[in-house]
């Protein structure tokens, strides 16, 4: 058990300088990472397209979405960047996960459901050797598992305090009180990186760091979180570790919600125009 004292960092744009990597001059699509997201439904389309947004600002040089017709089609009008594989049904996935490996990282739980086939899914990622981020379904499915549990090792998750109330197991009045030991307790045990969403996000490692940030109140409606997902599996996927990859994702959501706040105000602005504004971040420090 760690003790009672947080020794937490802050995140800003001068540490943000000492780990974001300038794009090299012989840079092509193959060689800035390959991102797999299994992602969205049929009632939760817009999600899958959010958390490709996201990941697409990143630098990430392929971004391929595995998803139903349904999916495919919301995304492919918003983002024709994106490549994609279509699947009939969720009972598919599992099929097409194998077959299209050939990647870097992947991203899985956006607005997925928590049928069968995505289950299925979340089993299969789990089962391979490289980075991935963990959202939403994907932890709804793997708090019913205790076994997937043990295979968290060495990924990213991205829970709001619901989510990480079922996966852990921890009351949620401990949640929203000592919000940094939960998530240092979570991720010593389980050794992953935890993004601890609330009005402050915690970012947790299996070593005993703790990185804190504070983003727009305006973030507080359906998506934000799927962006966040896709911004840090788009870092993920370019061989930043998961640390680094939590940090940035972290860093560029909340200053996408800062700049989108002071043009669009904090009531009215959108989860879909941070992508925008995170560019504009990006381009702000010279990258």
């Amino acid at each position: 058990m760690l003790d009672n004292h947080f020794d937490s960092k802050l995140i800003n744009s001068e540490f943000i300088g000492q780990i974001l990597r300038k794009l090299p001059e012989n840079a092509n699509k193959g060689s800035n990472g390959t991102l797999n997201v299994i992602a969205g439904s049929r009632n939760f389309r817009g999600a899958a397209a959010l958390c490709i947004g996201g990941a697409m600002r990143t630098g990430c040089g392929i971004v391929r979405l595995i998803a139903e017709e349904a999916v495919v089609n919301t995304v492919a009008s918003r983002h024709p960047g994106c490549t994609f594989e279509v699947i009939e049904n969720k009972a598919e996935l599992r099929r097409i996960i194998s077959e299209k490996r050939n990647c870097t990282a992947y991203l899985i739980g956006c607005g997925l459901g928590q049928e069968a086939g995505s289950a299925a899914a979340v089993d299969l990622v789990l089962s391979y050797d490289k980075p991935k981020v963990l959202d939403a379904d994907a932890l709804n499915i793997i708090s019913l598992s205790t076994e997937m549990k043990q295979r968290l090792a060495g990924s990213i998750i991205t829970p709001h305090p619901g989510e990480f109330c079922r996966l852990s197991g921890v009351e949620m009045s401990k949640i929203k009180s000592e919000p940094e030991r939960c998530a240092l307790d979570f991720s010593a045990k389980y050794g992953t990186v935890t993004v601890l969403k609330d009005y402050v996000t915690y970012i947790a490692t299996p070593e005993g760091k703790l990185y804190t940030s504070q983003a727009s109140r305006g973030l507080s409606k359906g998506g934000s979180g799927d962006v966040l997902a896709g911004m840090t599996a788009g870092f993920f996927a370019q061989n930043y570790s998961a640390e680094e990859s939590a940090v940035l994702g972290v860093w560029l959501h909340a200053e996408a919600s800062k700049l989108c706040e002071k043009r669009r105000g904090i009531i009215s602005m959108l989860p879909e125009e941070l992508e925008l504004f995170a560019a504009e971040v990006i381009a702000g420090l010279g990258y």
